[in-house]
């Protein structure tokens, strides 16, 4: 993509600057300020002959505000806005070819600007080989030699015969070893078990122009460059395949998006539909309004909005897939990534001890057929903690998990740092290990990099609540719980332990009875807060049985398996308090070691 970079001189420079403006003043680039002005900054330093100038540093200082101790290691910002940039170049050179004859391009790995003629642009790279190609054991045949033949001694046949007797002797041992090592891997890979054939992939998603319709009034509004936007959206999630729709043509199983814009009034309202090739079936439907007035300006807002419930764990791109894996059980043996992003998401969402077995096993299976896979690293990291909980008492995870864990962690952060799931996944780890300061710190890292995943927003209000009263965590965990279609209920802690603090017993009983279908723990405990101070003793009972009857609060207490995730000493008090109002013994509270 990057290509060969030409020297200036080859170039005209009036026409690399008439070829910014161009750029700069087509839509996509209007409406993202910060990256057209990524764009300018580089490229003008590249002019003035200032090419050292251009690194990570002043970029994030100068263009996107950073202070002066910016740290690149710790905050991805310009990684991630080169990324778009050299996104949304490829997505305007396949409009059409530049009049100046030159194009700008972003290559990877880089900061500088490359100043291409057009007619030696990068082309599209070839596609990706899929994850069914990736995890299939493959020999490669040794090519041919280019060099003139050379003449050999004719052969006979019983020369023929005794070379082949000794090179099968040979290689006998050889060939034993190469079979048993496939054989062994394959049994422990799962490519051996008993069952369908694996054919799950990732969804892939065309999206085309939003159509303006007109109005009672007769009056049309358009909002261009929707699509490429909601592209960009999707693509952060990195669990679909999203591109922008070549033509009219369906492709059976891809989903195909499509919309509507009509002004009403002194508002607008974008539609989005989504069918999927070869059925006429609406899969899924959602409207956003704006305000006609600031239409131009939320461009960026409108397409989070969609991207938050189409690219959600729960979301329509990934039904198909969640019912596949209920008619192959067993498939989490294959290692497949996408797999294993599901079956990852279903866990935090608040799924089965099973579920978070079979994705660890998933992921180390991914790690086998993908060592320097960084999501497979945070998803076994966050799985082996999740498992050690279960068996040790709380917070008290081994000297060797840590190790392992932190070391994981790190090299993750090495491989997929511009990973919104990836630094998710740190952050899961860092909460779980109690370093709530790094588990915000990587949550907020996330969120930068992927604002429309709803269940890292959810994740740092929680972090945030539990660690002491927080407005914002309080708002963030408001914002998720309404623009999500299907609410896990894990959600709702933030809202309830908010509740519980501000006095609102009636909202801390609705948001604590939502929780607990989430978290049997703490979620349970705080609709028995909620039914005891209300005088509810049918609420009080059931949550409190609920809470009771889970493995750890019974074997270590409800305030020792609480302070896992609970940071906040004053919130502790109060729930022990009421606890020990509700009659629970002082034992079943703090736990025997009190």
């Amino acid at each position: 993509m990057g290509g060969r970079a030409v020297a200036e001189p080859e170039l005209d420079r009036s026409a690399i600057e008439a070829e910014l403006a161009r750029v700069l003043a087509s839509a996509p680039f209007e409406r993202s300020q910060q990256v057209a002005r990524f764009l300018r900054y580089i490229v003008d330093a590249k002019l003035r002959g200032d090419e050292a100038a251009i690194k990570a540093y002043a970029v994030a200082v100068d263009v996107f505000g950073r202070p002066q101790n910016f740290d690149p290691q710790t905050d991805p910002i310009v990684r991630v806005q080169a990324r778009r940039l050299r996104g949304m170049l490829e997505a305007f050179y396949a409009l059409g070819p530049s009049p100046f004859g030159v194009e700008l391009r972003l290559p990877i790995g880089r900061y500088v600007p490359d100043f291409l003629p057009s007619d030696t642009a990068p082309q599209a790279p070839p596609p990706a080989q899929d994850s069914e190609s990736r995890g299939r054991l493959a020999f490669a045949a040794t090519p041919a030699s280019a060099s003139a033949p050379q003449s050999v001694p004719a052969e006979t046949p019983a020369s023929r015969a005794a070379a082949g007797w000794l090179l099968a002797l040979a290689l006998a041992p050889s060939a034993i070893l190469v079979v048993l090592v496939v054989i062994w891997g394959a049994i422990e890979l799962g490519w051996l078990y008993p069952g369908p054939p694996r054919t799950l992939s990732r969804p892939v998603i065309e999206i085309g122009e939003f159509v303006p319709v007109p109005s009672w009034g007769g009056d049309y509004v358009s909002v261009p460059g929707l699509a490429v936007e909601l592209v960009s959206d999707l693509q952060l999630f990195g669990d679909a395949d999203a591109r922008l729709m070549a033509s009219d043509a369906e492709t059976p199983g891809v989903f195909q998006l499509t919309g509507l814009v009509r002004p009403e009034g002194a508002r607008v309202l974008v539609t989005a539909t989504l069918r999927r090739g070869g059925t006429e079936a609406v899969v899924w439907s959602h409207s956003v309004v704006v305000p006609l007035s600031l239409l131009s300006d939320q461009i960026d807002e409108v397409s989070q909005r969609l991207a938050e419930q189409l690219g959600a764990t729960a979301g329509p791109l990934h039904k198909p897939g969640y019912d596949w894996l209920q008619s192959h059980p067993d498939a989490f043996r294959s290692g497949d990534p996408y797999l294993c992003r599901l079956l990852i998401r279903s866990y935090i969402a608040g799924a089965s001890a099973e579920t978070a077995q079979n994705a660890r096993a998933c992921a180390q299976a991914e790690l086998l057929l993908q060592p320097d896979s960084a999501e497979a690293l945070v998803t076994n990291a966050v799985l082996r903690l999740a498992t050690e909980a279960q068996q040790r008492p709380p917070g008290s995870y081994s000297i060797e998990s840590r190790a392992v864990v932190n070391s994981a962690l790190l090299r993750a952060r090495n491989l997929g740092g511009t990973s919104a799931f990836v630094w998710f996944g740190v952050g899961l780890a860092y909460d779980q290990l109690g370093q709530r300061d790094k588990a915000i710190e990587a949550y907020r890292n996330a969120l930068q990099l992927n604002p429309a995943d709803l269940d890292i927003r959810a994740a740092l209000a929680r972090c945030l609540v539990l660690s002491g009263a927080s407005t914002d965590g309080t708002s963030m965990a408001m914002t998720a719980i309404a623009h999500s279609a299907i609410v896990p209920g894990w959600y709702r802690i933030a809202p309830a332990v908010d509740g519980l603090r501000k006095g609102d017993n009636g909202f801390l009983l609705r948001q604590a009875q939502l929780a607990a279908e989430g978290d049997s723990e703490l979620g349970a405990v705080l609709a028995a807060v909620a039914g005891r101070r209300l005088g509810q003793a049918m609420v009080l009972d059931r949550y409190l049985a609920q809470a009771l009857e889970g493995p750890r609060i019974r074997r270590y207490g409800i305030l020792p398996v609480l302070r896992t995730w609970v940071a906040d000493p004053e919130l502790l008090r109060t729930i022990a308090a009421e606890m020990s109002l509700a009659g629970v013994d002082p034992v079943t509270v703090n736990g025997s070691g009190a």
